[in-house]
């Protein structure tokens, strides 16, 4: 293998490192302050909470570092419990435990360094966990700042979004940093933290960071960063990733690691285990919108697929609401939310199925609206050529 750095570079987010070094300056000065992170899975928030993390260590404050996850019945308050359990076991423990020693035994209950006692359960005792975690906050941050972080906050169970809210109403000068990470190509009605983030813009003391996809230049960085000199993989790497981070680094690792198409099987294992979760109706669009091979107007994939009405609109709101389709509003269409969900749909079909698709598209794009569409004599041939017309694709 080629050797090549075990962390990619941070490149492309000088606004938000900015924006998020600004943050916890204003914290040291005793302005407390929140910062949402809200962007599509594998766009960077990580990357740049790592940063902010970093940056707070160096800086001697007190970080608590905590994620929610996927699970139906998470425990209440998991991700700042998890969290300071690893800070009372850290090499900072001992001094910690003496600081936070009037609470000591609600504590070793909460974090569960005491299996023998059992949670605390019912509306009263989480409101008496909620004063208590913003009580242990504020000791804390007497001693130093603290940055409290929760990543995956569309997964947080209600008790730790019901901490976040109170932390915001409670706290104004205090040297506390609360940063939370949000994928937003979830559903809305699946993450209630969304209506929390959306009630909270107005808050003085909260800012919400939009991260979108990197522009084609930081993609190239990128490239050059993980793999010098390997030009040839920048259109390789922009057309899977769409200026998705982490589609873009691994892209690069595995064509350093010998696999020609950049395609490793964890990515393409991430996009299955979405795209298999569609029904067969939604399924049956998301493939034909990943063969169309250009701009996909709403008229073209319904004479694609034989028609329309509620069936394909409810399809097409399914796996749209599942992120694995997007509306394109250049046309009034559709495509798929990046290449390497493309590139896996395409190869997941049956020779069969892609001629079929290909002559649909072709007979579709012979009608005479479809003339007008851009590139539309290229895109004949394409598909002609693909559905096995060789004379229809010298024609056209």
């Amino acid at each position: 293998m080629t050797e090549r750095p075990a962390t990619p570079p941070l490149v492309g987010r000088d606004d938000h490192v900015a924006t998020l070094t600004s943050a916890f300056d204003g914290v040291q000065q005793g302005r407390m302050a929140t910062v949402f992170l809200v962007g599509d899975a594998g766009v960077g928030k990580t990357r740049l909470v790592q940063h902010l993390v970093s940056r707070a260590e160096e800086a001697d404050a007190t970080v608590l570092l905590g994620g929610a996850t996927d699970i139906a019945e998470s425990p209440p308050f998991w991700p700042v419990a998890s969290a300071l359990r690893n800070l009372l076991r850290s090499q900072r423990g001992e001094e910690l435990q003496q600081l936070l020693s009037p609470w000591a035994d609600q504590l070793e209950e909460l974090v569960a360094l005491r299996p023998a006692v059992p949670a605390l359960v019912g509306a009263q005792a989480r409101v008496q966990t909620l004063e208590l975690l913003h009580r242990v906050v504020l000791r804390l941050a007497a001693r130093s700042v603290v940055v409290l972080v929760v990543e995956d906050l569309q997964w947080a169970d209600r008790s730790t979004l019901d901490l976040l809210a109170y932390l915001v109403a409670n706290l104004v000068d205090e040297r506390v940093l609360v940063v939370a990470t949000h994928r937003t190509e979830l559903p809305a009605d699946a993450s209630p933290a969304r209506t929390m983030i959306n009630e909270f813009r107005r808050h003085r003391q909260v800012q919400c960071l939009e991260i979108a996809p990197l522009h084609r230049n930081a993609v190239a960085e990128m490239v050059h960063a993980l793999a010098p000199g390997r030009t040839d993989l920048v259109d390789l790497v922009w057309k899977r990733s769409a200026g998705n981070a982490f589609i873009a680094e691994e892209t690069v690792r595995a064509a350093l690691d010998g696999d020609p198409t950049g395609l490793p099987t964890t990515l393409r294992e991430l996009v299955l285990s979405r795209v298999n979760r569609l029904s067969e109706p939604a399924l049956r669009a998301v493939r034909a919108i990943a063969l169309c091979d250009g701009p996909l107007p709403h008229r073209l994939l319904e004479t694609v697929l034989d028609g329309g009405g509620p069936d394909l609109f409810g399809a097409l709101r399914e796996a749209v609401n599942a992120g694995v389709v997007v509306v394109d509003e250049g046309v009034d269409g559709y495509r798929l939310r990046h290449g390497l969900m493309t590139d896996v749909v395409i190869r997941e079909l049956l020779p069969g199925e892609r001629m079929h698709l290909h002559r649909r598209y072709a007979v579709a794009l012979e009608e005479p609206w479809a003339r007008e569409l851009p590139g539309v004599d290229d895109r004949l041939a394409h598909h002609w050529q693909s559905a096995g017309d060789v004379e229809r694709a010298a024609a056209a």
